[in-house]
């Protein structure tokens, strides 16, 4: 069953994740290549790790790649050096390199780490908090997932095993001291009951 979906679009690239009770479906597209595929909820992480490029030395390294159009505009004008060709080919070379530099996408991701599979999402895409509900359902759905697992047991399921699990469970914050007292109390009397 279908939980929640985030779907992120940032030029030509797209993330996108729906979550399952049991596992998140991936598909990340690039202009290079696409891949799909499905983590197992029990293999994602608890941990986020955010990742982003400092963008300051490329904003001024454009300030400067658009100086040199100007200067050889106004050089131009000045004197009779450079013709208008010249000007115009500063002027598409400006642009084209603005116009891949916008293009390549700077990395500002959010990554959701600390399991087998790290998965990492546009940090602001749609927005932040939106990214962050999100991953949260992850872990939450993993936690129900680990709770439902562990508390389960049968007529054949050992008692030490049992309560290891539940100390597990309970070291890890996934049930409360209240939880692991009644899960210990249902366990011995579906043993009396037997």
């Amino acid at each position: 069953m279908k939980i929640a979906e985030l779907d992120q679009k940032i030029r030509l690239s797209r993330r996108k994740f729906v979550l399952y009770e049991d596992k998140v479906a991936v598909e990340i597209k690039t202009p290079k290549d696409t891949s799909r595929y499905e983590v197992d909820i029990r293999d994602t992480g608890e941990k986020l790790h955010y990742h982003a490029e400092n963008t300051k030395g490329g904003y001024i390294i454009l300030a400067v790649i658009f100086l040199v159009p100007v200067v050889v505009t106004i050089v131009s004008f000045t004197s009779n050096s450079i013709n208008g060709g010249q000007v115009l080919g500063a002027w598409f070379c400006s642009l084209v390199i603005a116009f891949l530099a916008y293009i390549k996408e700077h990395v500002d991701d959010v990554y959701l780490t600390g399991g087998k599979t790290n998965l990492y999402f546009f940090r602001n895409i749609p927005s932040e908090q939106e990214v962050l509900h999100f991953i949260e359902l992850v872990m939450t759905a993993k936690r129900e997932m680990l709770k439902k697992e562990y508390l389960a047991f049968d007529k054949y399921t050992d008692e030490e095993e049992y309560h290891e699990r539940l100390v597990w469970l309970r070291d890890n914050n996934l049930i409360t001291k209240e939880d692991f007292e009644n899960a210990k109390i249902d366990f011995e009397i579906s043993r009396l009951l037997q």
